[in-house]
């Protein structure tokens, strides 16, 4: 939906069809992450509801990985790329692969790396809308795109504090750096940064406001086994929300 709303505003054919191919991908990914990370677990004897779910589930899920990896192949190929884009998702796909697998000439992940697992993340999803407008659209508001990193990067706070038992003190995410309180602080000073920045840019419109709700609530909701599914749901769904306020305004 966010990519279906940015594509949307800045006029671009088809932005439902992009939507598809973000979705997609993303599926892809992610899943691929989570069997790789799953597998950590195990060797590390880290066992966890969501780690015995994808054991449970491993060969169902990796024949949905194959079938959205080959959607993903048909939805991309058939456009004229050009340079600036094939090197664009090369980097991305690279970033994607070196973030879940160890790299063999510095024997860690991208993700391990200190202090730049959410950079990472925030890379991959700024590469892909910057690749999208790049082939569709000749007149790319890069604002929109820092946005939508800052955005991305503040949603991935809550996350870090769900992962603070299970991530290593090297990787220094921002939880692990100023505690959960002063990552609390910090998101929701860059919400209402954001908020106001895309206000400035673009309109008022109440499902901006949604969206700043969702995140400040999704940020604060102390985290708890019963309610983690739903503040997941929260803390992505805040990003569907503001890929909705681009798709209206």
């Amino acid at each position: 939906m966010l990519v279906t709303g940015l594509t949307h505003h800045h006029d671009v054919e088809s932005s439902f069809y992009w939507g598809l191919f973000a979705f997609s991908g993303t599926f892809v990914t992610y899943n691929f992450h989570r069997l790789v990370r799953n597998r950590s677990f195990q060797s590390a004897q880290i066992s966890t509801d969501r780690g015995h779910w994808l054991t449970k589930n491993r060969r169902f899920i990796i024949v949905f990985v194959g079938i959205f990896t080959v959607v993903t192949a048909i939805l991309y190929f058939p456009f004229p790329l050009k340079p600036t884009s094939f090197w664009l998702m090369l980097i991305a796909g690279a970033i994607v692969l070196g973030y879940a697998i160890r790299i063999p000439v510095i024997g860690i992940s991208l993700r391990e790396i200190s202090g730049l697992k959410n950079i990472w993340i925030t890379a991959v999803w700024v590469l892909l809308f910057y690749f999208i407008l790049l082939e569709s659209t000749h007149a790319i508001h890069y604002a929109d795109l820092i946005y939508i990193g800052l955005f991305t990067f503040v949603q991935i706070i809550p996350f870090d504090i769900r992962d603070l038992s299970y991530d290593s003190p090297s990787m220094k995410t921002i939880p692990q750096l100023i505690g959960v309180r002063g990552a609390q602080i910090i998101g929701t000073i860059l919400i209402g940064f954001i908020t106001y920045s895309i206000f400035r840019s673009h309109t008022f419109h109440f499902l901006l406001v949604l969206t700043a709700i969702c995140a400040v609530f999704g940020l604060w909701w102390k985290q708890t086994p019963q309610r983690i599914l739903m503040l997941e749901f929260i803390w992505d769904g805040t990003l569907i929300v503001l890929g909705l306020y681009y798709y209206f305004i």
